[in-house]
């Protein structure tokens, strides 16, 4: 379901109740997103779309990567989308506004995310059996 908001959002589809979400604050926007509503995880998406494209093109910058971008910020981008939407939504649960805005810890979920690709692409698998 909040795939298919995703993928909405991208492609610049609106949705009627969408116009209610535009104007929620970060909690009420939360909310509707761990009850399923597509319209919550439609305005989401359009809010931190370009961040979580911003994040993993800063953090392939800093890291020194020189993988094809378009498809490594597509497939980090999935990442995201992915860990939000679990079967208990635990990661969305635990965001904490007293911690920070959304925007920050949207942020800081696709730099990490982002390191844990790059790892898996260019960390040998011998090497990543040893830190573990």
């Amino acid at each position: 379901m909040q795939e298919q908001a995703a993928n909405a959002a991208r492609d610049g589809a609106s949705a009627r109740s969408r116009n209610y979400w535009a104007f929620a604050d970060e909690d009420t926007l939360v909310r509707g997103m761990l009850r399923k509503q597509n319209a919550a995880w439609l305005e989401f998406m359009s809010r931190f779309d370009s961040l979580i494209t911003a994040r993993a093109e800063r953090v392939l910058v800093r890291r020194g990567n020189r993988l094809p971008w378009t498809d490594l910020v597509a497939q980090i981008h999935q990442d995201v989308t992915n860990y939000l939407d679990g079967s208990k939504m635990e990661p969305l649960r635990g965001f904490d506004p007293r911690h920070g805005t959304l925007a920050g810890w949207v942020g800081r979920l696709a730099d990490q995310l982002t390191a844990k690709r790059l790892d898996e692409l260019t960390v040998p698998t011998s090497r990543r059996r040893e830190a573990e």
